[in-house]
């Protein structure tokens, strides 16, 4: 747990951040986007002159966003959530009677000046995290059990700094964004055990630096957004990463922070969108009409026939059948969903959306959950394990979530439960999208179990895991950003459609955090301001897309 002794200055920084420019002043740099808006303070709107929003998904991006609504005096919303319970990619399971976290389990920084604003919702909501410390206690596997390879974890650890001082550095000069691997191989980077492993022992802390973060390899990841990723995390908010072990899971903050202002009539659950008409979103539409004119039918609510009227500008239908019409939009799928075409967009989105919307990665990060049954302790002391497998990427990552009773901090005491981490490719590779299926996952992890403890009679175990990668409400895990993107696609990304009426929101829109829940925190806040601000200017704006990105002409013939 974070410790009292650290609570009430905690408390003592949140309400500093939540005071301070950085944090709420509406006219701040919000994670590489600059958002000049000036809303007035809070103030009382009556019901008669609000425009009816519709926020699609309530995870971090979509609660944040409606609490900054209504923070504006902004409340004829409805979220609209396809899962039972709110909290998003924020997704817990129980294995042996405990919870365990199947997507977001880390807070990073534990920093007394810059606090993040995960960190601020799980302090003041009394969210149970302890202190993990996943690079500084290890013991290290491979095919043949013990081996010590802690030379080249110290090189993978010099080259990731290297790597992240060169971005610094290509940053200044506007040079162009490359793979890792590239400018490795190239001479870009003085050469390390990044360029071109040579063995097993050398590619597993690699796998833990790189893959363990941005859930692909470095050759598939983007040299200049991955290092001012990492940069504007730890540098920001400190070192530290938090583990969640929360057993009402790690939602709780997410949903206890809902709960302070969220009335039941401004949410729904259980209901999965299937289409969005935005086809009237040009037209001039008086936004004065009274309240959001939505009726109950069978405990879902559904749109009027006037609201049905060709004067709606964007009318959202779920999977039921049932209509919903708003002035405004604020879509969070994930970037797999958006990528997947699970929503019909009515008329199609533009070229220049679709696009960008494919321009980036939506990454697969898989935990898998073992449970070992009996009483005898065989496993690591340490916190974390690094497996170095004869196949890149083969379960390499292993925690304890039940370490030695001396050792501090404690996780989840006689659980005897660990968790292996598998990501990208290799995550696809045990999704029932390739044919796999729990049997298979349990024979694959006994090889991997027996390879590490050679000597060991294996007691039975059970095994828990979430197919991130085949859940259609997701689609992958989370978002990351390839070689050589293009800036004025990730704005495009971000970019509303329908002169202002469809927004989007989410990890994958925040430049700076892309991956992270602190970067759906921000992006959710941004986009309503970006709405509130919109609305306030008459109602109807410009989308703030680039103009189509122009692609190669093809070379004259020799």
């Amino acid at each position: 747990m974070v410790p009292l002794a650290l609570l009430p200055l905690l408390l003592a920084c949140s309400l500093l951040a939540a005071a301070s420019p950085t944090s709420d002043s509406p006219s701040r740099h919000h994670e590489g986007h600059l958002v000049g808006l000036s809303p007035p303070p809070a103030q009382a709107q009556t019901e008669s002159r609000q425009p009816r929003i519709l926020i699609l998904g309530a995870g971090v991006a979509g609660i944040i966003a409606a609490r900054t609504l209504s923070s504006q005096g902004f409340t004829n919303y409805l979220l609209v959530e396809a899962q039972p319970e709110i909290g998003g990619r924020l997704k817990s399971g129980q294995i042996g009677g405990h919870t365990v976290e199947f997507g977001a389990n880390w807070i990073q920084g534990l920093d007394a000046t810059t606090v993040n604003p995960i960190l601020r919702l799980a302090v003041k909501h009394g969210l149970q995290s302890v202190n993990n410390d996943i690079y500084g206690s290890i013991t290290t596997y491979d095919d043949n059990g013990l081996a010590d390879y802690s030379d080249a974890i110290d090189a993978a650890d010099d080259a990731f700094y290297s790597i992240v001082a060169g971005a610094g550095a290509q940053l200044d000069e506007r040079g162009p964004d490359l793979s890792v691997k590239v400018l490795l191989a190239h001479g870009k980077l003085p050469p390390s055990p990044l360029s071109s492993p040579t063995t097993k022992d050398q590619d597993s802390p690699i796998i833990s630096q790189w893959d363990f973060e941005y859930a692909q390899t470095p050759s598939q990841s983007s040299w200049l957004a991955t290092a001012w990723n990492n940069n504007l995390t730890y540098n920001l908010f400190g070192e530290d990463n938090l583990l969640s072990v929360d057993q009402r899971g790690f939602k709780y903050f997410i949903q206890a922070e809902a709960a302070t202002f969220l009335q039941p009539d401004q949410i729904v659950y259980n209901a999965t969108v299937s289409s969005v008409d935005w086809s009237n979103s040009s037209a001039t539409h008086d936004t004065s009409s009274s309240g959001s004119s939505i009726a109950s039918a069978n405990g879902m609510p559904a749109a009027s026939a006037d609201d049905m009227s060709d004067a709606s500008p964007v009318t959202v239908t779920l999977a039921n059948g049932t209509t919903l019409a708003a002035d405004y939009v604020i879509c969070t799928f994930s970037l797999g969903v958006m990528q997947n075409d699970d929503v019909d967009w009515v008329p199609r989105l533009p070229d220049w959306k679709r696009e960008a919307v494919a321009a980036f990665t939506m990454t697969t990060y898989t935990k898998v959950f073992v449970q070992f049954a009996g009483d005898e302790r065989f496993w690591f002391d340490t916190e974390m394990a690094l497996y170095a497998s004869p196949t890149r990427g083969r379960y390499p990552i292993w925690q304890s979530l039940d370490v030695p009773a001396d050792h501090e901090p404690q996780f989840l005491p006689g659980s005897r439960t660990l968790f292996a981490t598998i990501v990208g490719d290799n995550a696809l590779d045990i999704s029932s999208l390739s044919g796999a299926s729990e049997v298979d996952v349990q024979e694959d992890l006994t090889e991997i179990l027996q390879d590490m403890f050679p000597n060991t009679t294996l007691p039975d175990f059970d095994i828990l895991y979430h197919d991130w990668a085949a859940d259609p409400l997701f689609r992958g895990s989370y978002s990351n950003f390839p070689p050589s993107w293009d800036p004025d696609l990730h704005q495009n990304l971000r970019s509303s459609v329908g002169q202002g009426r469809l927004r989007w929101a989410g990890e994958a829109g925040s430049a700076a955090w892309f991956g992270f829940l602190h970067g759906a925190y921000a992006d959710g806040e941004a986009v309503a301001l970006e709405l509130i601000d919109c609305i306030q200017r008459g109602g109807v704006c410009e989308d703030n897309n680039v103009p189509r990105p122009q692609g190669p002409l093809a070379p004259a013939r020799p």
